[in-house]
Parts: C-alpha cells; structure tokens; sequence
C-alpha cells in the first residue's frame, strides 16, 4: 500500500479540496489517498504578486493536435473569467509545509505527500517535486478553467496519480527531468512548459512507448501501473465529454444509490459524488418530486423526509432520525438551505457550472425549489435491484 497524503493551504476552498479528494478514494488499488480537515498556512514571504488577464489566455495559441482539435474551449468562455491575483513563493516555501505536516502528524518518510495550493511558485509550474528523492510535491489549483473545460478536480487528480508513477519509476526528479519530453506527445511525462499543450496531455491522459519500457525496466508495481491508468481514463473520459456537451447538449445518466449514499455517473467512466444521509435524503426527496417545492411548506413532506433518511440511515435511533428530520423541516433553523447548499458545491465542484446546474437544487428566493433534469435520465437503486 502506498499511503498518500493531501493537504491544503489555507487559501484553497474545502469544497474544491474535499471534491478532488473523493474523486481519488474512488480508484481501488495500491495508492490509498488520505485527506484532513485542517489547512496550512505558507510561512514564508511572497517573491512577487502576478496577476494574468482575460487577454494572456484569449491570445494563447492552441497546441496542434489530432482528432480532438475542434473540441477545445470556447474564446466566449475563455474571455469571462477575470483571473484572480496570485502570490508567488520560492520553492522550498511550498515544500515546508509538507515537513511541517510530516513532523506534526509523524508521517513516514515512505509515504507520499502533495500540498494543493492556490499559490504561486517561482518557476510557473503546475506540479513540483521536492528534491533529493524527498516524497513531498505541490500542485498548483489555479487557471485550470482557461485552459480546459474542467474545474480543477480532474486536472489536479491526474497530476497527482502521474506524479506518485513517476515517482515509483524514477525515484526523484533529478533522474525523472533528464527523461521528460520538451515537445507534447501526449504522454504524463510532456513537460508543458509552454502552458496550453497541458490540454493535449490530459486529454490524450496516455504513455508513450519509451516511457512504458522504462517502466517495465524498473519493475514497476503492476496494480499501481493499473490504478493510475484508471485515473488517466476516468479524467480523460471527463474532459472529453465536457468538451463535447458544448456540440451535442446531452446531459449524463445519473444513478442514485442510497444504500451506498452515492451519485454515480456511468456516462462519466463512473465518476460518483458521495453525500452524507440527511444530504442524499434531501436529495432523493427533490428528485422524486420533479414539479419542486416551495421551502416554506417542507413540513408538509415530514413523513416521506424522515422515511428516506431512514433508508439512507438504517442503523441510526429512531428517535435520533426523527429528530434529525424535525430539524430539517425548521426553516428557522436553516439545516435544509445549509445542506442544499453543500449538495450545490459538491455537484458543480464534480460536473462543473455548465453541466452541473441541471442536477442542483435550484430556485428563486421565496420561490419553488427543485431539480431540472429530465427524470429519464435518473434512475434509484434500491438494494433488491442493484446490478
């Protein structure tokens, strides 16, 4: 078992942090990814302050590329994004909060480490590696959105489970660097230096030939090899149907399985949201009532409410899920717009803004809650008709 740890710096966003580390655990294999509630904060002193414009993205030219040229992110949308301003730190400043973690938490030098951060670093790069062999990383969150249709969950797990190969394989980037590829072939190792040909490697998400017989060199661990090109084909799988949904406009199935309290997504190469049970009650709730419904009158719904939590909750006290329930139908009490709220974040944090929106609680003020898309394609299952 290979035990990787992700932390975040104070800046980044639990629901952003949260997203990218459930969409790991959902891999099986030798690679066991761990995540924590608390934050980091960076103790050194920002180099410089940067700020990119609409225009530095507007004006890239796009990498060359096969089949999949025509699929690539719109100037429209490319030109509304207003990218924010970003402090930029030295190397080792990024990599000491990675000791830190290790001190405080007894970490293992064995076990991998990967800072996720919205912070700058001096040499622009998407991911870093400590060096000497040290297992610490970081992997920069920010931009993602203009170079590809993607939040940064996809993007960041893919650099994530390249980097933990990478490292099985080489060992440190002192002997990786010497092996990277300075023109994109869409291989992990493509060093991407210049920005955009980030798009072709991740949506090729694939391994050249050198790379592979270095691999099979080294020995590499066959179900770790395995695990990370799952990874490669779920994000792969993602960005491209992203891309796509601009042309064709066809939503993905959504499955809901309250026994396991997920959302899956099978058109998504299986991608799922997990939700909490009073969370996925809501949830099944709304979308087992398409017409919505005004919030004020929630306490109508008392009993269909507390009979789907409790199928969502089979071990709980009775009296417990009862209480839970009485609490969700208080208004005053705001638990049901809190948890619509969360359920909101993690969907467009999974799906996206574009896409996403077609499965969020969504509704004016005052006015009627509900889910829009069509219930063809939702489908709940139940224990006695799971496949």
């Amino acid at each position: 078992m290979k035990k990787i740890h992700l932390i975040r710096t104070r800046e980044v966003d639990t629901e952003v942090y949260d997203a990218i580390v459930q969409y790991l655990k959902q891999f099986s294999g030798p690679m066991t990814f761990f995540g924590y509630d608390e934050s980091f904060e960076i103790s050194g002193n920002a180099v410089r302050v940067i700020q990119k414009t609409d225009e530095d993205f507007e004006d890239m030219e796009m990498p060359v590329m096969e089949m999949t040229s025509h699929y690539l992110i719109s100037d429209e949308l490319r030109i509304e994004l207003n990218p924010p301003k970003v402090d930029l730190f030295e190397w080792d400043d990024l990599f000491r909060v990675a000791r830190k973690f290790r001190k405080e938490k007894r970490v293992a030098d064995s076990e991998l480490v990967f800072v996720l951060t919205y912070k700058g670093n001096e040499n622009n790069w998407f991911v870093g590696s400590a060096p000497k062999g040290v297992k610490d990383f970081f992997v920069h969150l920010l931009y993602w959105e203009h170079y590809i249709m993607s939040e940064p969950t996809f993007p960041v797990a893919y650099h994530v489970a390249a980097t933990v190969l990478k490292n099985d394989v080489w060992g440190s980037i002192e002997q990786y660097l010497p092996d990277t590829h300075d023109h994109p072939i869409g291989c992990m190792s493509d060093m991407c230096q210049y920005k955009p040909d980030v798009i072709y490697k991740l949506r090729t998400a694939d391994i050249c030939t050198d790379c592979k017989n270095k691999m099979i060199a080294s020995g590499v661990d066959r179900s770790l090899f395995l695990q990370v090109l799952r990874v490669f084909d779920s994000v792969r799988s993602q960005l491209l149907f992203r891309e796509r949904f601009e042309i064709l406009n066809e939503l993905p199935k959504m499955l809901l399985y309250p026994a396991q309290l997920r959302l899956v997504f099978p058109e998504l190469n299986g991608l799922t949201i997990s939700l909490r049970p009073v969370q996925f009650a809501v949830y099944w709730f709304f979308i087992n009532r398409p017409q919505g419904i005004l919030l004020s009158h929630v306490d109508e719904y008392f009993d269909e409410l507390l009979n789907l939590y409790r199928q969502c909750s089979p071990g709980t006290d009775p009296d417990v899920q009862r209480s839970v329930i009485d609490t969700l139908c208080n208004l005053q009490d705001q638990t049901l717009s809190q948890n619509m709220s969360k359920i909101k974040k993690l969907i467009k944090q999974n799906l996206g803004e574009e896409i996403g929106e077609h499965y969020m609680i969504l509704g004016r003020n005052g006015g009627i809650k509900s889910i829009s898309i069509s219930r063809d394609r939702v489908e709940v299952i139940l224990p006695n008709n799971a496949p």
